[in-house]
């Protein structure tokens, strides 16, 4: 899926609706940070409106006032002294009140603060979507091998633990395919590689070296699906802990020398 792609899959209502949220949340916690690095030190703030454009709906509370304007891309605070004074004939002067009086650390202060507040949420935002969800790996649905059993076909080919599958018979391993209309992880192509009888080669990353080992396979059938050779183990087999639970009984999850990362 490209950049553009992931853009048109997430222009949905729900997306949309998410997408606004986010950014009023930004924008209010961005000015609210500006609003108290002012108040705090002593600064009177005329105005804080979350949303662009016309005001459809405005409340004076604490000497500011408080708008919700009708185009939710931005907002804003107007903070006394930041402004020139425009006189009654219509000539701009540089304020002397306000802002303008503070010394340059506490100018500096309200400008930062807003950015500052942007860095926090993001981090805050983050940091509670990973301890909800776990932390994403970038290599998800990659056939990288788990464990090489002792005396095994695997070990007898040369196969490594940590060994990264990047392609079957010459053909690129990718992380993400479209099977039968539905998206599959990469690592099952191996799965169907070892359920055709012939050769086979496997390129695979060891370190910074890519390596490629060639071998003949022999698949047997029975009643209950698929399985491999009496005594043997799949090579490279790169499969999810349900995929092993589906293999007949001859061929255990324990045996199963590769896991999908």
């Amino acid at each position: 899926m490209n950049f553009f792609q992931a853009i048109a899959q997430a222009l949905t209502p729900q997306g949309i609706l998410w997408t606004l949220v986010i950014i009023l949340l930004a924008t209010f916690m961005h000015e609210l940070a500006h609003f108290w690095a002012a108040r705090l030190q002593g600064v009177p703030v005329n105005s804080f409106s979350v949303g662009m454009g016309p005001i459809f709906w405005r409340r004076r509370w604490r000497g500011t006032e408080w708008r919700l304007s009708a185009l939710p891309i931005g907002g804003y605070v107007e903070i006394d002294g930041m402004a020139p004074d425009v006189g009654t004939d219509g000539v701009a002067d540089a304020p002397k009140h306000g802002y303008a009086l503070l010394p340059a650390w506490g100018k500096i202060a309200i400008l930062l603060a807003g950015p500052i507040m942007n860095l926090l949420l993001a981090f805050l935002l983050l940091g509670g979507n990973f301890a909800a969800n776990g932390v994403p790996d970038v290599q998800t649905n990659r056939a990288v091998i788990n464990r090489v059993v002792p005396a095994s076909r695997a070990e007898q080919l040369g196969f490594h633990s940590g060994d990264t599958v990047t392609a079957i018979d010459g053909q690129p391993l990718p992380v993400q395919e479209r099977v039968n209309g539905e998206d599959v992880g990469g690592w099952t192509r191996v799965q169907r590689a070892l359920s055709v009888q012939g050769p086979h080669s496997f390129t695979f990353e060891r370190g910074n070296k890519t390596q490629t080992i060639t071998f003949d396979w022999t698949p047997t059938v029975g009643e209950s699906g698929p399985f491999w050779a009496s005594n043997t183990e799949p090579p490279a087999a790169c499969a999810t802990s349900d995929w092993a639970e589906r293999l007949p009984r001859r061929v255990t999850p324990s045996s199963m020398p590769c896991r999908r990362s």
